[in-house]
């Protein structure tokens, strides 16, 4: 007889192949729940299984219990908040924003228009929706009066403010972005914005400068934003920084050639033609190293 601890435990580690065939046994155990109150949904979504959180909603899980899309969300899990969004699961303003569901950021901003302002974990919203590559979304929150500083203008793409923002502070080009310590050179390469790239560069911008980790703008151009396959635009930020004198290796280790994570970002594509750009962005940085 199978108890709720097996199921709990195979959840916790992440067994979920073992796991589906418990809960099928005996369904009576799907929903049950740590002293945390994770169910095996929300271990599931915490690892971004998406094959596992489809397993569970067709078996009959409880999609609310625990909270499993905050929980996807808050470790930006987007194909899982989207899953659970179309499932029926209520999707919150800032799960809607960082997993680009435009039309659900619409109709929660006609709601209540104040949702512009909104923080999740200490940051505003748009600064997440900005990390998560989010640029359409992004630019819909800033035209319904979310408050556009430079890092959220570098990551958008939006030349004309960003230009307004350093001509009022120069010291902003070299700021650092509450969250994760991004400048605005970094947000521009995540978000595959060569214009803005060029245009801080000649600014004078540190195309060595490091974020939080001591990751470089290059590295972030080579990986793109989460979840976001690496574009041609990607590839000719990455080429406007080497030639600017970026160094090819990521500072995030003693080790760490940035060609690594040149070569994950070939697995991160979802197609063919992305795939291509990321062999030339890999084949771009081996020639640099």
């Amino acid at each position: 007889m199978t108890t709720r601890n097996e199921v709990l435990k195979a959840a916790e580690d992440g067994r979920f192949v073992e796991l589906l065939e418990l809960v099928r046994t005996q369904p009576g155990l799907i929903d049950v729940a740590s002293q945390q109150g994770w169910t095996p949904l929300c271990h599931a979504a915490h690892r971004g299984d998406l094959a596992t959180v489809r397993a569970l909603i067709g078996l009959g899980a409880d999609l609310r219990r625990g909270d499993p899309m905050k929980i996807a969300s808050d470790h930006n899990h987007v194909r899982v908040v989207i899953e659970l969004a179309e499932a029926g699961v209520d999707v919150g303003f800032s799960e809607a924003c960082k997993a680009g569901l435009i039309d659900a950021v619409r109709a929660l901003l006609r709601s209540d228009p104040e949702y512009v302002h909104a923080m999740d974990r200490g940051h505003p919203v748009i600064d997440w929706t900005c990390e998560a590559g989010q640029v359409e979304v992004g630019r819909a929150l800033v035209a319904a009066g979310a408050p556009a500083d430079v890092f959220t203008c570098a990551s958008l793409g939006l030349v004309d403010l960003i230009v307004q923002r350093l001509d009022e502070d120069a010291h902003a080009l070299e700021g650092k972005r509450p969250l994760y310590a991004h400048r605005p050179l970094h947000c521009a390469a995540e978000c595959g914005q060569p214009e803005i790239v060029d245009l801080l560069l000649r600014r004078g911008a540190d195309a060595n400068a490091g974020n939080e980790w001591g990751a470089t703008p290059v590295f972030f151009s080579v990986i793109a934003a989460r979840h976001h396959p690496a574009t041609e635009k990607h590839l000719e930020c990455c080429r406007l920084l080497m030639d600017r004198g970026a160094r090819a290796v990521a500072n995030v280790g003693p080790e760490d050639a940035l060609s690594t994570f040149a070569e994950n970002a070939i697995g991160y594509a979802p197609d063919e033609e992305h795939r291509r750009v990321a062999e030339r962005i890999l084949a771009l940085v081996r020639d640099r190293e």
